[in-house]
């Protein structure tokens, strides 16, 4: 379940090493700004998209019936559902590790019917103004009342129908173009890897699209041996060569998705994997002009130091950019943190159709 993420891991100390090794003089200059990003300006979306199509239908219910296993339902813009039962726990979800938890979390897989995790995700198909039918998991009966307070009747798959359950509709977030345009389903397309010298040289920066990122690995094992370093990990005895096999032998793990809301939720999706799990997120603006977004894998705190973190957004043409640094000292995006270093990932993705 966590192979990507001990994969990536391994990738960025073998980054520092070869970081380590080189001198200050860089391969390329510090023309680019923002981490690489080819003189981007964070925070433009000035490509219009489409309206999705389920754009007036989406809405976050969250149960309030006592008498349920349901924890909440959530219909999204792009045409997905996202259920998720008491089974899940974001609090355990936090307490896994005391590593720090990125953007994609610690590759979680998809698993699209009810499992593991406690969350079911699929598509919705619209049958009539109040009743949605969610593939693989039953229809949903919305009857609105006062407030945003509703009414569910939900009819599972195989016919069994459960006690009309009460919700609350969470409030979304107030429309504007860029929420608009990033709160939606999308599908990686390409990753790039840009490695900055402290002082802000550009040591590496190359993209790949998704069925070739084993060549990152490729790429750092070559600049380490270049330096003559035969060994990237002394406490566990693990070779170059061992390092390299893991990369050729391993493509489960990898995300292929991810889901933004208007409710503030956010959802990786992961290659399928019968020992997967899904995992939600929840996501807000930290600086919209300047297009930062906080994300937390803890629902109860978005600082939380080992579950939060900042990525910043845009677009290039109709793609969705997202760039995710990892370095620690430079997580927050400050001005100044040129000076140490950094390691980025800028992913790029298409909207899902």
């Amino acid at each position: 379940m966590k192979k990507n993420f001990l994969r990536m891991s391994r990738l960025l100390s073998l980054v520092a090493l070869v970081v380590g090794g080189m001198t200050l003089t860089a391969c390329g200059g510090d023309d680019d700004d923002d981490n690489g990003g080819g003189n981007v300006e964070w925070g433009k979306f000035e490509t219009k998209l489409s309206t999705p199509a389920y754009e007036k239908e989406s809405a976050l219910y969250e149960i309030t019936s006592d008498d349920t296993n349901i924890q909440s339902i959530e219909l999204t813009a792009s045409g997905n559902y996202i259920v998720v039962t008491d089974n899940y726990s974001m609090a355990r979800e936090v307490e896994k590790t005391t590593l720090k938890k990125r953007l994609l979390g610690l590759a979680k897989q998809i698993q699209t019917r009810a499992g593991v995790s406690g969350i079911v995700y699929g598509k919705f198909t619209k049958i009539n103004d109040t009743t949605f039918r969610l593939e693989g998991w039953g229809t949903v009966t919305i009857e609105g009342g006062n407030s945003n307070a509703v009414s569910l009747k939900i009819t599972l798959e195989g016919g069994t129908e459960l006690p009309t359950l009460t919700a609350a509709k969470k409030t979304q977030m107030a429309d504007n173009e860029k929420t608009t345009f990033l709160c939606r389903t999308w599908t990686f397309y390409s990753m790039r890897m840009i490695i900055k010298m402290p002082g802000g040289d550009v040591l590496y920066d190359k993209e790949y699209k998704m069925n070739e990122l084993k060549n990152f690995g490729r790429d750092m094992y070559n600049m380490a041996k270049q330096q003559g370093y035969d060994d990237w990990d002394e406490d566990d005895g693990d070779s170059l060569e061992d390092y390299m096999e893991e990369w050729e032998d391993d493509e489960e793990g990898l995300p292929v998705g991810v889901i933004f809301t208007k409710s503030g939720t956010y959802m990786p999706i992961y290659t399928n994997d019968q020992e997967g799990e899904l995992a939600i997120s929840t996501w807000t603006w930290e600086n919209v002009d300047k297009g930062v977004l906080r994300y937390s894998w803890n629902y109860n705190d978005m600082n939380d130091p080992y579950a939060s973190g900042n990525v910043k957004v845009g677009s290039r043409g109709a793609q969705l950019m997202i760039s995710e640094n990892f370095s620690n000292r430079n997580s927050d995006y400050d001005d100044d943190d040129d000076q140490y270093g950094s390691a980025t990932m800028v992913y790029y993705l298409n909207e899902a159709k």
